[in-house]
């Protein structure tokens, strides 16, 4: 597979769009001493049978995190939006009295946990 392909596919896996079992492409990379370390211990852990599973999982989790990363985004961006609506309706509150109920909200959760 050519580097052009390789980028497609990489970028159709990271889309969601395949899922297929692809052939198995082939890198040289090399780890720095930590990393090897850290591949090491979680050897040592007994939880992965050998170093490419660590990777694996390394990069399942990569994948996941970025992918609630995006939808933490998106979460953020419509509640801006809607926020932003309601205050063009008139709907919002003074920033003193926001701040206001903040500060109690802070001091009450102080005193509940000491």
């Amino acid at each position: 597979m050519d580097d052009r392909t390789a980028q497609k596919v990489a970028l159709l896996l990271e889309k969601g769009f395949v899922s297929a079992r692809l052939p198995e492409i082939f890198m040289n990379i090399t780890l720095s001493p930590e990393q090897v370390k850290l591949i090491e211990a979680q050897l040592a852990l007994g939880q992965f049978s050998s170093p490419e599973e660590v990777i694996t999982k390394a990069l399942q989790t990569l994948t996941q995190t970025r992918q609630h990363y995006w939808e933490w985004v998106e979460e953020v961006r419509s509640s801006v939006e809607e926020a932003e609506a309601e205050l063009s309706r008139g709907e919002g509150i003074p920033l003193e009295t926001a701040i206001e109920q903040l500060q109690e909200k802070f001091r009450k959760a102080r005193e509940v946990h000491g």
